[in-house]
């Protein structure tokens, strides 16, 4: 029953009685006028701040509070401080007489004089007040008092006394305990997200220095590590075969991530280019944006009929100062992805998202139809709206490094996902890899930044090793790059009864649906990162399609992966069908994908299964070019869009918000926002 004030916000450390500071930082209702006047100040600035608490308690708000927080400041600044008769003229003396406040419409002069005050002000004075006079301080130190409300708390994690309005809040995503040795490394989301807008607060993330000192500790961790055996996932098997070195397990041959970092005189290089500011403006404004096509926009001159055109000027990798506008020190990169792949690890392989939230798939290199996309929709910068994408390799793939940039800035509220391009064998066929060689070999001064250059690529792979693989919005809605796995709509009733169910049956008769969460827990516990989409181990014939179909021990099944980034929805033969044909219920069954010789095509049934088993109301993927820019499958239970990949095909954005009918019914809406070739 005894209360502790305390305050779990920012604060200094290492001043004494007679020191000063000038950070700009606190809550806005507690701020001191000379925090607001930025002039230097000392331990004074908290009596004013007790004194706003003490106030709060006895009217029930801050003594200048206004909802507009320049009107608050105002108010701190120039009115006085007004006591209303509810509350007795003891506690009124408390804040009177021991001049917590200062009277702001008195002259600069008195103003200085009622700090000075505040300045000499002792708990001892405080504690003499006629409020407290029937208080025995040395009493209540001792807990010795006792207390005339005993809360009834069950443990440490009871939450009987925390108003539901907080309890049933749920988490934004909030950042995990990465155990380092002895210590313990914490990277929360809304500091990493507040801390471009508030520099020069007493904390801010962990630098550079900590994050490479972490992570080295961490290579000693095996759970950290590379694994050398990897989930056995394929590449397309109608691909040439890598000349790059693999693992028996057919994966990349990679050193440890923190071996291709720079040492020595190139560490302290790549430490003056550690500002990721000046690489978001470099990739997303200075050197691509067209800003005669922006001028022309906000004009009105430009064709309606036709895109924006964003430029695709080449920008320039160098290894010395950026200074030039079309110049990019290949450091930033560097620091980037340490960064990135850092922020990586504390994500699920799927995650939970809440709408509203803006779906993007496959950006296959078109670097400029993504800055034409968040210039059309708004960027995270501008909009509260969550945002999903699909990565998804192919040339010029690099420049897209400004949505790590956005993961890293808002990692509560962008999420980028895997394609199944994130492999290394398609880097090669595709240009990804000849690229990055090329490019940040093209300027190396000398041998040292030339194995720095040789290592980048695989920097790069070991951060795509991270990336989830699908997000679940609003736990209705599954968002991925290909389809479903025979995994997902296998009984899980059937498994439960013991029946010996072929994992390739889709059952009719149970129609029970899973706990909330649940499809989340699934695939966090098959695909478990980091993990690798190697050459061997997957379904690439109608042989040994069936083979995985007709097992038994469905956990035994080891290609979720797989079947995530390549399975496709059956197709009727025509064009385009309408989302209501009665042709969709023709398609039925799980088959191999003999398009892609790899995988499987899914039919009405096997989604129809999946949705009904985890309570899910619709499939959002990728994967497949479409015409129109999207397609509609299954009575609108699936909808496939694509970008504007071969270049004669529209490009979608999907929209997901929220539609309250009444007061507790909540229904999720899908608005495909369309941009023509």
């Amino acid at each position: 029953g005894h209360v502790r004030l305390t305050d779990f916000g920012l604060c200094k450390e290492g001043l004494n009685a007679k020191s000063t500071t000038s950070t700009f930082c606190g809550t806005p209702e507690y701020l001191a006028p000379e925090v607001l006047r930025k002039e230097p100040y000392d331990f004074a600035v908290d009596w004013w701040c007790l004194g706003s608490v003490l106030y709060e308690m006895l009217y029930g708000l801050p003594p200048f509070y206004s909802r507009e927080t320049s009107e608050m400041y105002n108010n701190i600044l120039h009115k006085p401080l007004r006591l209303k008769p509810s509350a007795s003229l003891a506690a009124q003396d408390i804040l009177v007489k021991n001049e917590f406040f200062n009277s702001p419409s008195t002259a600069a002069a008195a103003e200085e004089q009622a700090a000075s005050s505040r300045q000499h002000l002792d708990f001892q004075e405080v504690r003499k007040q006629t409020f407290f006079i029937s208080v025995d301080w040395r009493l209540l130190d001792q807990r010795r008092i006792e207390p005339p409300f005993k809360p009834k708390v069950m443990s440490p994690l009871s939450t009987e006394y925390i108003d539901s309005e907080f309890t049933r809040e749920p988490p934004p995503n909030p950042g995990r305990v990465l155990r380092v040795s002895r210590q313990v490394v914490k990277v929360s989301a809304s500091v990493q997200e507040a801390d471009h807008d508030f520099m020069g607060f007493s904390y801010v993330p962990p630098t550079l220095d900590d994050l490479t000192a972490a992570m080295q500790v961490n290579q000693m961790d095996s759970q950290l590590k590379t694994p050398k055996v990897r989930s056995n996932e394929p590449c397309c098997a109608a691909v040439r075969s890598s000349n790059l070195p693999k693992n028996e397990d057919g994966s990349l041959k990679m050193k440890a991530f923190y071996s291709y970092l720079p040492s020595g005189k190139y560490r302290d290089e790549m430490l003056k280019y550690s500002d990721l500011s000046v690489l978001f403006g470099k990739l997303k404004y200075n050197a691509f944006f067209n800003r005669f096509a922006e001028d022309r926009l906000l004009r009105g001159a430009h064709d309606g009929d036709s895109r924006l055109r964003f430029s695709q000027a080449r920008l320039k990798i160098v290894w010395g100062p950026d200074t030039k506008e079309d110049e990019l020190n290949a450091y930033r990169i560097m620091v980037l992805l340490m960064l990135v792949r850092y922020s990586l690890m504390r994500h699920d392989s799927c995650e939970d998202l809440p709408a509203p939230a803006y779906v993007i798939t496959d950006i296959h290199g078109q670097f400029s139809d993504l800055l034409e996309w968040l210039y059309r929709i708004g960027g995270p910068e501008h909009c509260d709206t969550n945002l999903a994408t699909w990565w998804t390799g192919g040339r010029s793939s690099w420049r897209r490094c400004v949505f790590l940039y956005y993961k890293l800035r808002y990692p509560s509220r962008v999420f980028i996902l895997r394609g199944n391009h994130e492999d290394f064998e398609l880097h090669e066929t595709y240009g990804f890899y000849a690229e990055i060689e090329e490019r940040f070999h093209e300027n190396a001064v000398n041998a040292g930044h030339r194995r720095l250059a040789h290592g980048l690529w695989r920097m790069f792979i070991h951060v795509f090793d991270y990336l989830p693989v699908a997000c679940v919005l609003e736990q209705r809605i599954l968002c991925l790059h290909g389809g479903l796995s025979p995994a997902l709509s296998a009984c899980r009733t059937c498994q439960r009864q013991c029946e010996r169910c072929p994992l390739g049956t889709v059952c009719q008769r149970h129609k029970a649906q899973l706990a909330p969460g649940a499809l989340t827990s699934y695939l966090n516990w098959k695909v478990r990162r980091p993990v690798q989409v190697g050459s061997s181990g997957f379904v690439s014939s109608s042989r040994e399609t069936q083979r995985s179909l007709s097992l038994l021990n469905h956990s035994a099944y080891d290609f979720v992966l797989s079947d995530l980034l390549w399975s496709d929805p059956m197709h009727h033969g025509m064009p385009y069908m309408s989302p209501n044909d009665a042709n969709w219920t023709s398609l039925r069954g799980w088959h191999f994908n003999s398009e892609r010789q790899i995988a499987y095509t899914f039919g009405f049934d096997a989604i129809e299964k999946t949705m009904q088993q985890f309570n899910l109301a619709c499939l959002i993927r990728g994967h497949e070019t479409k015409p129109a820019g999207y397609e509609w499958h299954y009575l609108k239970r699936c909808v496939t869009r694509a970008p504007n990949y071969t270049g004669g095909n529209a490009a979608t954005v999907a929209l997901v918000t929220e539609r309250c009918n009444g007061i507790r019914k909540r229904n999720l809406r899908i608005d495909l926002v369309m941009f023509p070739t």
